[in-house]
Parts: structure tokens; C-alpha cells; sequence
């Protein structure tokens, strides 16, 4: 059987394509970055305040968060490849990143990226203030799947969470005392 180089680099671009189409980087990253890249560290100081979204979850570090939900084992690998400061002053740092975030469903890699970001730290203020910038560089894997509907939901029902916790954190009857207090509020 001859392999057909041509017909194999197109089937990669069109998978390409479909995975931007779906918007799968952005999916993949977000979930990564604003609720499994955190998960480990809430789960040590705040398990109370997890969401029941998912179960069994494995390895929390920074870099690896597995767990189950609608009974598939998922898996992200963070690996970052290169960081450097680009800035520094007394108020602020800004950082260059660059990484590849790979995704797992029962062991099988289904997704794989390289990112590029940029991550912006204000300490000069009352309270630190953290922005982050990501770019996709390159897609390495993509195997559509259910997957990318179930993380879909997976987004939005965390996307809920998130909010009603920063809501709950913001109301707290002990922080509202304090804004009071500062604020000279009677």
C-alpha cells in the first residue's frame, strides 16, 4: 500500500480547519485556563466551593488535571516550553509564555496546541490584577469526537459556577464590613 503524502497533508489541514471552525482552541484553552488550570488549588483551600461538575479527579497539579465526567476519563497536560520576563517595575511584571496544552479522552490524545501568551500582573494597587492574552501557533492533533460537544457543556455549566462563586466571594458578609469600614459607610 503507497502512502500518498499529498492526500495526507491535505486531510491534516482540512482537520485543521474543522477544529478552528469549532472553535476548539478557544474551548480547549478556556477550560484549561479559567477552571482546570485553578482546580488543584481550590480543591486544597476551598473544596466547598467546587462545583459538582466532574468526578475522580487525578493528579492536580498546575500542569496535569484528569478527572471524569459523563463517564469519560479527560486529561489536560500544560507544558510549558519557554518563559521570559519582558517587563519589571515595581508595580508590574509582564511575562512571555509559550506552551503546548494537549488533551486526553481515555488515554487517546484527541487535541493538541502550541500557545503563545502574554501575562500582565498589577501588584501596584490595593488587590493584584492579572490579565492574560493567549494565541494559537499551531494544531499538532485533533480527533473530533463527542468530546467537543460534552466540553462544550462542560464550559458553559462552569462559566455558571465560576460566576456564582465570585458573587458568593463578593458579597461575603466579612468583605462587606470591611468595603464599610474603609468606606466610611454607616
Amino acid at each position: 500500500m503507497a502512502i500518498d503524502a499529498d492526500a495526507i497533508r491535505a486531510e491534516v489541514e482540512q482537520r485543521k480547519r474543522r477544529a478552528i471552525e469549532l472553535k476548539v482552541p478557544n474551548l480547549v484553552t478556556d477550560l484549561y485556563r479559567d477552571l482546570f488550570r485553578n482546580y488543584p488549588e481550590w480543591a486544597r483551600e476551598h473544596p466547598d466551593r467546587l462545583p459538582n461538575l466532574i468526578s475522580d479527579l487525578e493528579h492536580p497539579t498546575k500542569s496535569i488535571v484528569a478527572f471524569t465526567f459523563k463517564r469519560q476519563k479527560y486529561s489536560f497536560f500544560w507544558k510549558e516550553e519557554s518563559s521570559e520576563t519582558i517587563s519589571h517595575n515595581e508595580d508590574s511584571d509582564t511575562f512571555r509564555m509559550r506552551g503546548s496544552l494537549i488533551l486526553r479522552v481515555n488515554e487517546k490524545r484527541v487535541f493538541e496546541i502550541t500557545l503563545r501568551g502574554e501575562r500582565y500582573i498589577d501588584i501596584g494597587g490595593s488587590l493584584p490584577i492579572a490579565s492574560e492574552t493567549w494565541k494559537l501557533v499551531n494544531i499538532h492533533s485533533f480527533v473530533e469526537g463527542p468530546w467537543v460537544e460534552d466540553l462544550r457543556e462542560l464550559g458553559e455549566l462552569g462559566r455558571h459556577y465560576l460566576q456564582m462563586v465570585f458573587a458568593k466571594m463578593r458579597n461575603e458578609p466579612a468583605k462587606l464590613e470591611t468595603l464599610k469600614k474603609r468606606f466610611g459607610i454607616e
